[in-house]
């Protein structure tokens, strides 16, 4: 009775068949099985496909490098993949602010902590802040300016628009709702 078939008997066109339905993290597990099973991801071919499938550009950047050495290009960006994949980001974004301009109600205080509440931010009829995920807007008192920023990539964006009127409506990840106040002699005829 012949001995079956393992894993690295087989061919690599059964491979290439596979490879595209398979993920980063499924390749590298495969990897981890056994030696042998190592040593088959890691052949030079299989490597080039792999290449060619997950990361295109990595072949046109390193065109010219050795195709022996392929599988030491896949390996450390597979890794990186997998690390932004599986790594959350940080629950909290800590920002450190360079003018005291930013803060958004730096000349008003907050209110006493009532009972162990969270403190309240002082009630006003105005919205000049605004916050939805990671987004947050406000608009500065004495500049009118809007500062939009990206609470997880800690980016920020200043505008000025063109009237000193308009109010924050809303705030998205796309989307940034200014609200026009009427007219106070508008207000006066009516």
């Amino acid at each position: 009775m012949a001995a079956a078939t393992t894993f690295t008997d087989l061919n690599a066109d059964i491979i290439y068949l596979l490879i595209p339905d398979l993920d980063i993290g499924d390749i590298l597990n495969c990897r981890n099985v056994s030696k042998s099973w190592r040593q088959y991801w890691d052949r030079d071919d299989i490597a080039i496909f792999l290449c060619r499938h997950h990361f295109p550009g990595l072949l046109d950047i390193h065109a010219t490098s050795d195709n022996a050495i392929m599988h030491q290009l896949f390996l450390p960006r597979a890794m990186t993949c997998m690390r932004k994949l599986l790594v959350k980001p940080a629950q909290k974004s800590f920002i450190s602010w360079q003018e005291l301009d930013y803060l958004p109600y730096r000349d008003e205080g907050l209110r006493r902590r009532d009972h162990g509440r969270l403190l309240h931010w002082p009630d006003r009829q105005s919205q000049d802040l605004a916050f939805c995920d990671e987004m947050i807007a406000w608009q500065q008192k004495h500049t009118h300016a809007i500062v939009v920023g990206n609470l997880m990539t800690q980016t920020f964006q200043t505008f000025h628009p063109k009237s000193a009127e308009v109010l924050i409506g809303a705030v998205t990840k796309d989307l940034l709702v200014l609200q026009g106040s009427r007219d106070r002699e508008y207000d006066r005829k009516v």
